[in-house]
């Protein structure tokens, strides 16, 4: 709560994601050929060309840790508010930042 009540206070600030870890079991069973996948959600400030003085932010996901994985993840994003529908298809989990469509204002 903190900080988002910090982020919304200060027009133009970055904020992020704690960092998210997924383990993706060897579909052989082998324990060394697990991946651990690790993700954040970034909202960083945009400008508007369209509507200035505007204070927008776009959301990108980090991944961190793609290039020790064994395989080639998608991973697929979705938020569960039926008013606000957000689905994001990250195709390689190996791109350490992936700019997403969204655009946020404060």
């Amino acid at each position: 709560p903190e900080t988002m009540k910090s982020f919304f206070e200060v027009p133009g600030s970055a904020t992020n994601s704690a960092l998210l870890k997924i383990t993706v079991e060897d579909q052989n069973g082998n324990s060394e050929d697990d991946d651990d996948l690790r993700f954040r959600v970034n909202l960083n400030p945009e400008e508007s060309e369209d509507q200035p003085g505007m204070h927008l932010h776009r959301m990108s996901l980090q991944l961190v840790g793609g290039k020790t994985s064994s395989h080639v993840y998608q991973i697929f994003f979705h938020t569960v508010d039926p008013d606000y529908q957000v689905h994001i298809n990250v195709p390689d989990h190996r791109t350490p930042i992936f700019p997403t469509k969204e655009v946020f204002h404060q």
